[in-house]
């Protein structure tokens, strides 16, 4: 996993208004237990694509529902 945090920090520093990069590094932090930096991102996200940033908050709350079956 810190391998994919590299490269989606690399692509969002590069371009730090790709929207994929940010969603795609907010779920790395997310998958690996670091929800600060998820959140911190989600909250870039959320400023640039609104309706990506929705996808990041379902994606979530579906994984918490799946986590607690």
């Amino acid at each position: 996993m810190s391998e994919a945090i590299a490269s989606y920090k690399r692509a969002a520093a590069l371009r730090p208004d790709n929207a994929d990069a940010h969603y795609n590094l907010a779920v790395a932090y997310s998958e690996s237990g670091n929800e600060e930096m998820a959140s911190s991102e989600a909250k870039i996200l959320r400023q640039l694509d609104p309706k990506l940033y929705e996808k990041f908050v379902e994606r979530n709350a579906l994984e918490a529902v799946g986590s607690r079956q």
